[in-house]
């Protein structure tokens, strides 16, 4: 599908045909992380935020960053809005760009992985006796069990999911194409799939030059990476 074919009004147009068809999400309430995951992602968001605390207070950088931290990977239960995302995903192809189409693919392949790796992080850290919370020694002890290969697949989906925002992000017709489809997709009940795409698109704006943020992510999480997994080579910060 080409990019320059689609029309804001189209969007509003097939979700009312949805609505009338019965594609109307029912309410439910996302559930609660099991305590020492959640507090696993807390201690990840944190260490985030602090390896990447230049690009959360740069004017430019910041929006980007923060979308990151609170949509992407966070202390929270996103089954929802994957859900939304595959149960809507054969609709979203007919009004969205390949690009918009990759980010939101990449976003559940994302999701999927790091679920699997913190799964298996919790009952690696369970093994090594943490029962709620944990040190930085024990933290790494449970990561090096992980797998190293799905952390690399895990650095590599955040640059693509970054590279496709900040294309999107320039597409003249992508702003009203979400702005139409805002109240059907909300009076529908998919108005956390909707809120996900606006914060995406609006915090990828501001972003005048993506591959300088993208490259800094990628470097410095990798360089973790491989410090954890080879403590030798590198120094004990985290």
């Amino acid at each position: 599908m080409a990019d320059d074919k689609i029309h804001p009004q189209h969007a509003a147009r097939a979700l009312g045909r949805l609505g009338r068809a019965g594609m109307r999400r029912l309410d439910s309430t996302p559930e609660d992380l099991p305590p020492l995951e959640h507090f696993l992602r807390e201690w990840q968001s944190r260490r985030l935020a602090h390896t990447h605390a230049d690009l959360l207070a740069s004017q430019e950088y910041g929006p980007a960053a923060r979308f990151f931290l609170t949509d992407i990977y966070a202390p929270k239960d996103f089954s929802r809005r994957d859900a939304d995302l595959l149960a809507l995903y054969e609709f979203l192809s007919r009004i969205l760009p390949a690009a918009a189409l990759r980010v939101l693919k990449n976003t559940v392949e994302l999701n999927n992985l790091t679920h699997d790796l913190e799964t298996q992080m919790v009952e690696d850290l369970r093994t090594l006796g943490v029962t709620d919370s944990f040190t930085t020694e024990q933290y790494e002890a449970a990561y090096r069990q992980g797998d190293y290969e799905a952390r690399v697949r895990q650095i590599a989906l955040i640059v693509e999911i970054g590279r496709d925002l900040g294309h999107i992000s320039r597409l003249p017709f992508i702003g009203p194409t979400l702005h139409a489809a805002g109240i059907p997709a909300r009076q529908l009940g998919w108005g956390e799939l909707q809120d996900f795409l606006e914060r995406g698109y609006y915090a990828w704006r501001t972003l005048r030059r993506p591959e300088p943020f993208l490259h800094a992510i990628e470097a410095r999480e990798t360089t973790i990476l491989n410090r954890i997994f080879k403590p030798e080579r590198g120094d004990h910060g985290i």
